[in-house]
């Protein structure tokens, strides 16, 4: 069976961008969208006074990431891809569609400046969506914000290139991801009263030059969420300080190990005497690291009354690393031998 003919077995993807509003006291907003196989949307714009007379807004509309024909909804929360024998044949453009969010800050008329904060996550319910081949991403999820694209999501790997499309690999991924953090927004003088930050949120179904039969009938879901709560996000684990335990030849490394969102899978330790290169907090190549299954590390054959700098970092079962922990410890003195008369 050609890829054409695979490609008629796909049924319609939707995305739907549905949003939850909350109130959080006075003090800021939250609405969400982005569901796929849905049925229907909720408004669009939420206005929430402060306590003063600053108004943070948000809205969101729907923006097209392709070329693609789509279907007339008559509904701008209803993002509409539809998979079948024209649109997802060798020689066509993959699938993509997106939300553009604005996020408006009015200044109270007194001072005509203001600050706040708020955050951006993503979280995805259901994905039966798979890696046909083993490994190329089949599901992009791109971000552009103020600053340009974002690059940097916790939890998930970002691809520059596949098959001409960028963003983070949402493939086979559920749970909820941290988009940005405490976004700030500022209201000066030069602005007039009123400053504004667009943000637009996609995904894209990539079309390969390989077999895709086995995503046929398959669906995504889940919500992209604006707010100015901290809510739980993919956690990497961490290396904290512990009970380390020096000799005048060797040092014991036993730091405390904090989980995240997934296992602990792997341990690295490194070592190299104070003041033999200014290593900075990541993994660094110059290092000779040493991989362990164990919490601990002995550093043995050590010089006496010398300081170590010693490092340790771990990896998830995703195969993401936590940050370097870096300590400085001094082997144990030795007295010099006194020889008696």
């Amino acid at each position: 069976m050609d890829k054409m003919k695979l490609k008629e077995n796909f049924k319609k993807i939707q995305i739907l961008s549905g949003i939850g509003l909350s109130l959080i006291l006075l003090m800021g907003v939250s609405f969400a969208f982005f569901a796929m196989q849905g049925n229907g949307g909720l408004t669009t714009l939420l206005d929430v006074k402060t306590g003063t007379t600053d108004v943070l807004t948000f809205s969101f509309e729907d923006i097209d990431v392709t070329d693609n024909k789509r279907n007339d909804y008559n509904d701008d929360t209803i993002l509409n891809i539809e998979a079948n024998q024209d649109n997802l044949s060798l020689d066509s453009l993959s699938l993509g569609d997106g939300v553009k969010i604005k996020a408006s800050l009015r200044a109270n008329n007194e001072t005509n400046v203001a600050h706040m904060t708020y955050n951006l996550y993503i979280n995805i319910s259901i994905n039966e969506f798979i890696h046909t081949d083993g490994e190329t991403p089949e599901i992009l999820l791109t971000v552009n914000g103020p600053d340009g694209e974002v690059k940097d999501i916790t939890g998930l790997n970002y691809y520059s290139d596949v098959n001409g499309f960028s963003g983070f690999d949402i493939t086979q991924r559920t749970g909820n991801f941290a988009l940005k953090l405490d976004q700030e927004i500022d209201v000066i003088e030069a602005d007039e009263g009123i400053k504004e930050q667009t943000w637009n949120v996609a995904i894209t179904f990539v079309n390969l030059a390989t077999n895709q039969e086995q995503n046929a009938d398959k669906n995504v879901s889940g919500n992209v969420t604006v707010t100015q709560k901290t809510e739980d996000s993919y956690a990497l684990a961490q290396v904290t300080d512990g009970e380390n335990l020096a000799t005048a030849n060797t040092i014991e490394l036993k730091p405390k190990f904090i989980e995240g969102t997934e296992d602990i899978v792997k341990y690295y330790y490194a070592i190299e005497k104070d003041g033999t290169s200014s290593v900075a907090l990541e993994i660094d190549d110059t290092l000779n690291w040493i991989p362990s299954d164990s919490p601990t590390h002995l550093f043995e054959s050590l010089q006496p009354n010398t300081d170590y700098i010693l490092y340790a970092y771990v990896v998830d079962s995703l195969n993401f690393a936590s940050e370097v922990y870096k300590t400085k410890i001094r082997t144990a003195y030795v007295s010099p031998a006194v020889n008696s008369a």
